[in-house]
């Protein structure tokens, strides 16, 4: 390798030495060779630089000014074989001179006729087309070239001969079939004893061509792309703040034209981008919603995320922003909190005015209530007594309804408080279960209350609201159990500082929940079908009650069931207790 480049090193001196001794016409055509690697270098350059391409110039611009050296030596060894005295040893260096560059250029180097046929070609850029070098010397430029572009290559020689010089594109065939496209800047050599014949220098740029018919076709769908976003606004910025992209759908969205804002900044009602582009600046992407002023003037409220626009170095070169008009939605969203405001106070209104009329509702109905149960105690006959037994029982559930209605409103309108104090556990158990026993006994079931021997005897709660809960989870208990037995347990399950948690569960062996419908028996005014409503009647309000009691205790309803098997209604409440003495149970045969 290094006697190659001692060798290519002494030509290049020797080259230097005999251009320094041209003159005439040979040294007029060296000019016109330093003129072509001046556009190249973009400066003047000298006739060393043809030898010494340097890192300010591309591959390709390289490999041409390979090509202008190429044809400076062959100029050269055409001087200096016709140059006076020029001895036989002289010429035969420089031809073997000559051939070096030749057959160790890169691109394509050859030489034809006026009729296209080759006359000599170099090892590389026979290589390019798939030939040996035998192969294509004595075919001709139509041999390698498409049909269809013969007219082209018809043209080329013509102007050659005409002009003594021709570049430009050309498009030949590889031996496989495949297109190689050139670039060439080919001259004409006029020989005065001999046929003039055709230098010709020419890079190989299929890939180049290829890729820039994908970066249009790249660029062209991003423009389909763009312009089809109608509905959303596409506007990038670079790292400066001028706008580069600014499609269809911002043009529709802000009232500006893509005319208008490419290449400016962004105006002033929309500048505040800029300050929201900071954050993604440091930290990423980001979404918010966004209040954009429409060139009419008038508000647009957009969705807008901005990502910054990163290069391969992980700098910021630019923004993204990419909004969606939220206007309409923005103002649905409005209407629609407005309504629910007035909904929900009108809801309270009510609830407020049921709690106010509590006591004005009760009383005339216990006035009817209270008579019916002292007429009841008079000498009726059979058919009075019959009647008025239907009115009071009839009265009876009419208050039980309305009890539950008016305890729902209250809770509602947040005028429900509980009120804790001392009372004692056993005696509370014992009521909620004597105000049941006849009820569930006159369907035939047994009746079990199931506390240990060891539970605390004193809680701090509300006595009357947990006896509620209790009376309501032991009545619906009754309600939906035609055989079996209902028990009321209660327990406790740890101790929490000063605090003792107790469980309180009802179990039945009813009818009992399918688990889809769990969830939806805790909803005011529901039951679990429309036939159990039918069947076994109810407002559907009991257990939302016991549920909406027990958060205010810090607490919740909870089920385990099974259809067909029966189902147990839960609740834990942490509660402060005494131990107190024990007590013995009266009747206890009866429960």
């Amino acid at each position: 390798m290094n006697e190659s480049s001692n060798q290519m090193d002494s030509q290049r001196l020797q080259f230097l030495t005999d251009y320094k001794s041209l003159g005439g016409e040979d040294k007029l055509l060296f000019q016109h060779i330093i003129s072509a690697a001046s556009i190249l270098y973009n400066r003047s350059v000298a006739i060393e630089d043809l030898f010494n391409p340097v890192d300010e110039l591309t591959e390709e611009q390289t490999s041409v000014i390979k090509l202008l050296a190429q044809q400076a030596m062959a100029t050269m060894a055409n001087h200096l074989q016709h140059k006076e005295g020029l001895s036989e040893r002289q010429l035969v260096i420089s031809e073997k001179r000559l051939r070096t560059f030749f057959e160790n250029s890169q691109g394509l180097m050859c030489t034809h006729d006026l009729n296209g046929k080759f006359l000599s070609v170099n090892y590389a850029g026979a290589g390019i087309l798939g030939y040996s070098t035998k192969e294509i010397v004595g075919s001709t430029l139509y041999d390698i070239t498409p049909k269809h572009r013969h007219p082209f290559v018809d043209g080329y020689l013509e102007q050659i001969a005409k002009t003594g010089s021709a570049e430009g594109q050309m498009v030949t065939s590889h031996k496989d079939g495949t297109p190689r496209i050139w670039m060439f800047k080919n001259v004409l050599e006029v020989v005065d004893n001999g046929p003039s014949y055709v230098i010709g220098n020419a890079i190989d740029i299929t890939e180049r061509h290829r890729l820039e018919k994908d970066l249009e076709s790249t660029k062209q769908f991003l423009d389909d792309v763009l312009h089809a976003a109608s509905e959303v606004s596409i506007i990038a910025t670079d790292d400066k703040g001028l706008i580069t992209v600014f499609n269809t759908g911002a043009e529709k969205l802000l009232g500006y034209t893509a005319e208008e804002m490419i290449g400016k900044e962004t105006p002033d009602d929309i500048s505040g981008l800029i300050t929201f582009i900071q954050n993604p600046d440091r930290h990423g992407s980001e979404q918010r919603e966004w209040d954009y002023v429409r060139k009419d003037g008038t508000l647009s409220r957009l969705s807008i995320a901005v990502t910054p626009i990163r290069n391969k170095a992980k700098k910021v070169i630019g923004y993204l922003g990419i909004g969606v008009d939220i206007t309409s939605l923005n103002n649905q969203r409005e209407e629609l909190k407005v309504a629910r405001i007035k909904a929900e106070d009108a809801n309270v209104a009510k609830s407020e005015f049921l709690a106010n009329m509590s006591h004005e509702i009760r009383t005339p109905l216990n006035g009817v209530i209270g008579f019916t149960d002292l007429l009841l105690k008079t000498n009726l006959n059979e058919t009075q007594q019959q009647y008025l037994s239907i009115v009071n029982q009839s009265g009876n559930a009419l208050l039980s309804i309305i009890n539950d209605i008016l305890d729902f409103s209250k809770i509602e309108a947040g005028k429900l408080e509980l009120a804790v104090e001392k009372c004692d556990l056993y005696e509370m158990s014992a009521q909620a279960t004597d105000i049941i026993t006849y009820q569930i006994q006159s369907k035939g079931l047994e009746m079990l209350l199931n506390i240990p021997y060891d539970l605390p005897r004193f809680i701090w709660a509300d006595p009357v609201r947990l006896k509620q809960i209790l009376i309501n989870l032991l009545s619906n208990a009754s309600k939906f159990t035609e055989k079996g037995e209902i028990e009321l347990k209660i327990e406790t399950l740890e101790e929490v500082g000063k605090l003792t948690k107790f469980r309180f569960s009802v179990r039945d062996t009813g009818i009992g929940i399918k688990a889809d419908k769990q969830d939806k028996i805790f909803e005011a005014f529901s039951q679990e079908d429309g036939t159990t409503t039918k069947k076994y009647g109810g407002t559907g309000l009991g257990l939302t009650i016991s549920n909406k009691l027990l958060g205010l205790a810090g607490s919740k309803l909870q089920l385990t069931s099974t259809p067909g098997k029966g189902s147990t209604f839960y609740f834990d409440l942490l509660l402060k207790a005494e131990q107190g003495e024990a007590i013995e149970w009266r009747d206890i045969d009866h429960i």
